[in-house]
């Protein structure tokens, strides 16, 4: 008769290395799943608040050109906050990039962590500083 003592747990030790690995996938997964679905619905939030900054910064380069109707900016425009995202606005006129003669085109660039979205305005300001906005449109960056 060979001596049993010792082996009466030879058995567990591969089913429970078994159950812990499925248990371990399926908590993977689970985590996995919900990550997606949450990082989701936070990347539409982070969007549309970057598009709300966006309209801000269009909102202040009008502003800014009412004041003082031959307002430009340098290349790199001017950084303001909206809450606790920021918006980069460039405001050009009178060049065939900004419209054309005549013209004042103001681009908002709002950022919200990793999201980035762009509006482009078109407005023509006569003598008398009244401002006209032709357009406002989304362009991709």
């Amino acid at each position: 008769m060979p001596n049993r003592i010792g082996q009466k747990g030879i058995s567990a030790l591969p089913t429970i290395l078994v159950l812990g690995g499925v248990i371990m996938n399926i908590a993977i997964a689970a985590t996995l799943g919900v990550f997606l679905i949450v990082s989701s619905g936070f990347g539409d939030r982070l969007s549309a608040e970057a598009l709300a900054a966006a309209h801000a910064g269009i909102k202040d380069g009008m502003l800014k050109v009412a004041r003082n109707k031959d307002f430009t900016t340098s290349t790199g425009g001017y950084t303001f906050p909206v809450g606790n995202r920021a918006v980069t606005v460039i405001v050009c006129r009178d060049l065939p990039e900004c419209g054309g003669t005549g013209k004042t085109k103001v681009t908002a660039i709002g950022n919200a962590m990793t999201r980035k979205r762009t509006l482009e305005a078109i407005l023509t300001v006569s003598p008398f500083g009244e401002i006209n906005m032709q357009s406002l449109a989304e362009v991709s960056s």
